[in-house]
């Protein structure tokens, strides 16, 4: 007898996301992955919800509202600049089965080794309302590496 699970009840895949939420959340995505890139947390600012939250699975506590979420950023990303000759950090974009079907996230390595992977939710006004880094569950071998997100070959 085979047993039927529903995995939206289990937190696994909820539903798949429509084309222009998929695009939206690329777009934000390419957003951050350049901030990272150019060590540029005030870029963020302006596409944070005013009620955004910041979780990471290897982090205890929550940080919640732009007026927390926005510093964090701006004065992380001035850390990781000064840090920069002692750790390479990168970037990939990909696709993962988590929150949605086929959910856009930008994977981060290391020093070469990939080591967690940062997903959105975006709110109604298209701010990001959370930001996700995920280190254990889905497993970043889960992620499936792209070039290029769908909404950059369209445009």
């Amino acid at each position: 007898m085979m047993i039927k699970t529903d995995k939206s009840k289990i937190g696994l895949i909820s539903r798949s996301m429509t084309k222009d939420e998929r695009h939206l959340h690329e777009n934000l995505l390419l957003i951050v992955k350049e901030a990272n890139e150019t060590f540029n947390g005030k870029m963020l600012e302006k596409h944070l919800a005013a009620n955004v939250k910041m979780t990471a699975q290897h982090i205890w506590d929550d940080m919640e509202g732009k007026e927390k979420v926005a510093p964090y950023f701006i004065g992380r990303f001035k850390f990781f600049e000064e840090k920069k000759d002692e750790t390479e950090r990168s970037f990939e974009k990909g696709y993962v089965n988590g929150s949605y079907e086929d959910q856009p996230c930008i994977v981060l390595s290391l020093n070469g080794k990939r080591s967690a992977y940062i997903c959105l939710d975006v709110d109604k006004n298209g701010q990001i309302s959370g930001i996700n880094t995920i280190t254990e569950f889905p497993p970043i071998e889960k992620v499936r590496i792209i070039d290029q997100f769908s909404v950059e070959k369209i445009n």
